[in-house]
This record gives C-alpha cells, structure tokens and sequence, in this order.
C-alpha cells in the first residue's frame, strides 16, 4: 500500500545502509539528559552531524522528552540489530525485527531533519507524539522476542499515520527485506 507523501526511495535507502550491510551503531553520543548537549556524531549521508545545547531545552518546554525519546529509540534500534545478527534468515522473526529497526532510524532521521530544517514547538510534539508510539512497540520484550511472530503484529502496532510520518511504506520494505533473507 503505497500511502501519499512516502519516499519511496528512503525504504530502499535505509535498506541498503543500514539492513544490507548489517551495519550496526549508536548514533546518539550525548543524550541532552545527563549532559548539557544533545549530540548525533554520525554522519553518514542520511545522519547529519547534529547538536542542541542547554540553551535550546529553555526555548522548547517538549524538548527534553524529545531526548528522553531519541536516546531509548537509538538504544533499541542497535539493540535490535545485535540481536538480528545471529538468527538464520529462515527466522521470521529476523524481518520483523529489522522492520522496527527501520522504522526506529527513520524516527532518528526525522527528528535530525527538525532540527536542522525548522525546529519549532509544534514540529517537536508531533514527533514526540509518532516516535512514542514507535518507542512503545519496540520497547515491549514480545516484540523483541527472536522466536518468530506475526509480521500483522508489527504492522498494526507500528500505526499507519506515523509509518506515512516517517515516509515508510511496509510492502516494499518487506519486500526488500525478503530479498536479502528468502532469496
């Protein structure tokens, strides 16, 4: 189901920089919450090098749950891809978690184009509001369980409106994901 408004070319983006090469990483190096600065070092031609300091936590009341967001979902996100590594391609449970993977970094990804393009207010309680349900899925243990599960469990809890928020489209994704594992 191709949704309006989805870059079709950032699921294969994301899939080959990130699924394909197995490349696992943090890519948050300060959090904002136990220190001064919000820090993403990575930068790899979708990451952009990205800081906020104290100063902006002043301006944006929401800010500091933006952190507290991006720091759980990065920690998940690599958590995910270490636990991808050793399971057989055969395990159904390998392309379920590399979706949650792919939607986490285009949360991370969202939240670096905020923030270097028109961070406001608004624009961070919407995020808020998308990456917490994302956060809400991917931190619950069933779904980080390796034993396989329903791919409609994933599809249904990650919601529609934030999949089009963050420019995913879930059949090519699959897609691509089963061409890397069942072919």
């Amino acid at each position: 189901m191709r949704g309006a408004g989805i870059d079709l070319d950032l699921n294969n983006l994301l899939f080959r920089k990130y699924i394909e090469t197995s490349n696992c990483f943090a890519a948050i190096s300060s959090d904002g919450i136990t220190s001064n600065d919000f820090i993403i070092t990575r930068s790899d031609g979708l990451f952009l090098q990205t800081s906020l300091n104290i100063q902006h936590k002043k301006s944006y009341s929401c800010l500091g749950r933006t952190f507290s967001i991006a720091k759980n979902l990065d920690y998940y996100q690599n958590k995910i891809c270490q636990l991808v590594k050793p399971l057989p391609d055969t395990n159904d449970a390998k392309l379920n978690l590399q979706i949650m993977r792919v939607a986490i970094i285009a949360m991370l990804l969202r939240l670096v184009k905020i923030i270097h393009t028109h961070i406001s207010e608004s624009k961070l309680l919407e995020w808020n509001r998308h990456a917490d349900s994302v956060l809400t899925v991917v931190s619950d243990p069933a779904m980080l369980s390796t034993q396989p599960f329903l791919y409609n469990e994933v599809a249904t809890k990650i919601r529609a409106k934030t999949l089009l928020y963050i420019g995913i489209d879930l059949e090519i994704l699959e897609g691509l994901i089963n061409t890397l594992y069942r072919e």
